[in-house]
């Protein structure tokens, strides 16, 4: 038992399960940064938008997965804040997919849990997604982020 209170191999899992929402995370801001740039520049005859959008699918549908098991590692764990951050990463990877309604229904899935938890950072990002304003939505539909 480790001073966290989880056994070793617990605590492997856990952060493994925080290191896969992360780069979920950052993978999707990747590729909705991408987004945005190719609207800028209005670069949308140059580069093929249904061969983006479609690789983009295969891989958000991969990342989903994988966040699907870091959240049952979490819950498993009884980590709930980890449970939600990973749900609201899924939602995320709904917004970069255009799917707004899927979205938007893991935003308001997330939302009372959040505020139960009164984590204010948590409670920001389903509020946003549960009002289709989250960044990485917002970036991969071209429209700037608030």
């Amino acid at each position: 038992m480790s001073r966290s209170g989880y056994p070793h191999r617990t605590r492997k899992r856990l952060l493994f399960a925080d290191a896969v929402v992360q780069q979920a995370n950052l993978r999707s801001l990747s590729l909705a940064l991408r987004f945005q740039v190719i609207a800028v520049l209005k670069l949308e005859s140059v580069v093929s938008m249904s061969a983006l959008a479609a690789a983009v699918e295969e891989v958000s549908d991969a990342t989903i997965e994988r966040l699907e098991k870091a959240r049952e590692t979490f819950d498993r764990a009884g980590q709930l804040d980890g449970s939600l951050r990973a749900q609201l990463a899924i939602g995320e990877q709904f917004a970069l997919q255009g799917k707004a309604d899927d979205a938007s229904r893991v935003g308001r899935e997330v939302l009372p849990k959040a505020r139960a938890l009164r984590n204010q950072n948590l409670i920001s990002m389903a509020e946003r997604l549960a009002t289709g304003n989250s960044v990485i939505g917002r970036f991969a539909s071209g429209r700037p982020p608030r």
